[in-house]
C-alpha cells in the first residue's frame, strides 16, 4: 500500500518505511529511525539556568566542547528561591561529533543530569530531530 502525505507525524505513526519526493524524483528511503539518523541534525538541548548568559554559555561550550550554542532567551518564568528571571539556552550536539564518541544518549543524560544535581541547571530537555525537520530540509531545494 503506498500513502501520499505531508505531514509527517502521520507518515511517521503510519508507514514503517517513508520516501520523500522532490520535484517529481524520490531523494531518499528507509525508515524513520534511517531518515533521522542520516538526514537529521541530531540532538537538541534546552538547558533552563539562572546565571548571566555569557559566564553560562562560555562555561558549557568549554566543558563540553561537543555541544554548539544557538541562542538565549528569558522566560517568564520566575525562580522562587531568588526571585530571578529563568533563561533557557539552546544547543546542539556538533554534527561533527557522533553520539557514540561520547559515551551514547545515556552518557549525554547522565551529563545533563549531573549540572541538575549540582543545581547549575534547574531544568533540560533534549530532543532529537522530527522527520518534520529532515522533509524541510529536502524541501528547501524544491523547484517552484
Amino acid at each position: 500500500m503506498i500513502l501520499t502525505t505531508h505531514r509527517m507525524d502521520e507518515a511517521e505513526s503510519l508507514c514503517d518505511n517513508i520516501a520523500i519526493m522532490i520535484n517529481g524524483r524520490f531523494v531518499c528511503y528507509g525508515s524513520t529511525g534511517h531518515l533521522k539518523n542520516t538526514y537529521g541534525q541530531g540532538y537538541s538541548i534546552t538547558l533552563k539556568h539562572l546565571q548571566a548568559k555569557d559566564e553560562f554559555v562560555n562555561w558549557i561550550c568549554t566543558s563540553y566542547n561537543f555541544l554548539e550554542y544557538e541562542n538565549s532567551v528569558v522566560t517568564d518564568e520566575i525562580d522562587m528561591g531568588s526571585g530571578a528571571k529563568v533563561m533557557e539556552s539552546f544547543f546542539k550536539v556538533k554534527q561533527s561529533v557522533p553520539l557514540q564518541t561520547i559515551g551514547g544518549l545515556s552518557a549525554l543524560f547522565h551529563i545533563i543530569c549531573s549540572l541538575k544535581e549540582n543545581s547549575t541547571i534547574k531544568d533540560f530537555t533534549i530532543t532529537r530531530s522530527s522527520l518534520e525537520t529532515v522533509f524541510v530540509q529536502f524541501a528547501k531545494h524544491q523547484i517552484e
